[in-house]
């Protein structure tokens, strides 16, 4: 591993942690408003096209289908 994708694939793992902090603080903070649903990074690796690795995360909703299905059938 040269040190250019050492210094790449910790980067991106830095600015991976900083987006995982902005995403619970967001679910903290927007908990209590109606209708927010919570959301979740997944995270996974990658190869990009010059050969870096990296990692990166996918930002999903999570919903509560059963909730869901509850306020449907009372509505």
């Amino acid at each position: 591993m040269t040190i250019s994708s050492a210094i790449s694939l910790a980067l991106s793992g830095l600015a991976l942690t900083q987006r995982e902090t902005d995403l619970v603080a967001q679910n903290v903070a927007r908990s209590s408003q109606a209708g927010y649903t919570r959301k979740e990074l997944t995270i996974s690796d990658y190869l990009g096209n010059t050969g870096m690795i990296g990692i990166r995360g996918i930002v999903q909703r999570t919903i509560d289908l059963e909730l869901q299905r509850q306020v449907t059938q009372a509505t």
